[in-house]
């Protein structure tokens, strides 16, 4: 007796085997991948610990820094200056010994009134042989804006330029001459003719000095001068002290026609109107003799 044996079919057995296979690939695959991920956390994380005596670096997440810096404003803290740093401003020369702020405006600075003030004008062009006033002013007491209005006023200028020293001590009777540079008589560029004695005194209750320069270029170019003002007495005693150079640089250029020729007719005016009227007056004299002696004939 034959016993019947069963013969599956292998076309179906062949599609479910292959379908089977793919499926284990599948999830060996999905197993290695979450094991491996797994892994690489446990490993970055900072708790983990790694077996022997090796140390585990931690790592930080990605954009977070170390160290960051602290941007924040903060308004600056105003601190009071001490005296002691010498960082005040001693007004010493000011009337009254306020002090002041090292910055001041040109008006604060015009109407200060100095102790000892020195303001100097000259004009800085000048043309050959025409003289100009230079003007001195040495006061005690004074602001900068009314005696720069005074020697300006003085000197006739044409410009407002003024040389000031408000650090000069001023005794009770001081000396000031205008010079030449180098000082020597030969030197024909400029000429220089002072209105007045060079020593004036401050006694009296007097609070100011004035002096007065006439000074003529006689040669074209650049010149300089020097302003010297010394103290000779203070408080009726002998002082025999250096003077105070002040260089002076005047510009000397030609004249203009225009200049010329009002000079011209400034110096030849009674020339020029004898030139003019009188042949007027004997055309008109003789005119009239020749009029009168026809009516008689």
């Amino acid at each position: 007796m034959k016993i019947p044996i069963f013969k599956p079919d292998i076309p179906g057995m062949k599609k479910a085997g292959s379908f089977i296979y793919v499926l284990l690939v599948a999830c060996s695959l999905s197993f290695v991948f979450q094991h491996c991920s797994r892994k690489k956390d446990n490993a970055a994380s900072p708790g983990a610990v790694v077996p022997g005596n090796e140390i585990a670096e931690s790592e930080l997440p990605k954009g977070k820094l170390v160290i960051e810096d602290d941007n924040t404003y903060r308004p600056p803290v105003n601190k009071p200056v001490s005296a002691v740093g010498g960082s005040d401003y001693h007004a010493d020369n000011e009337e009254g010994g306020s002090a002041m702020p090292p910055t001041v405006s040109r008006t604060d600075q015009l109407k200060k009134v100095y102790k000892n003030l020195l303001v100097f004008h000259a004009d800085d062009t000048m043309e050959v042989n025409l003289p100009k006033l230079a003007t001195l002013i040495l006061a005690r007491n004074e602001s900068l804006e009314k005696a720069t209005l005074q020697v300006l006023e003085e000197s006739n200028a044409t410009d407002d330029k003024i040389k000031m020293d408000t650090t000069m001590d001023f005794g009770s009777r001081m000396k000031a001459k205008l010079i030449s540079f180098g000082g020597s008589n030969l030197d024909n560029s400029f000429e220089i003719e002072p209105l007045g004695s060079d020593e004036q005194s401050f006694r009296n209750g007097r609070k100011q000095l004035v002096w007065q320069w006439k000074i003529t270029p006689l040669k074209e170019g650049q010149h300089e001068l020097k302003l010297s003002v010394q103290i000779i007495e203070k408080d009726g005693e002998a002082v025999y002290l250096p003077a105070r150079n002040i260089p002076v640089i005047i510009f000397a250029k030609k004249k203009d026609i225009l200049t010329k020729f009002g000079e011209f007719i400034s110096n030849k005016y009674e020339w020029i109107l004898t030139a003019i009227f009188l042949p007027i007056f004997i055309a008109w004299l003789t005119t009239r003799l020749r009029n009168k002696g026809s009516r008689n004939t």
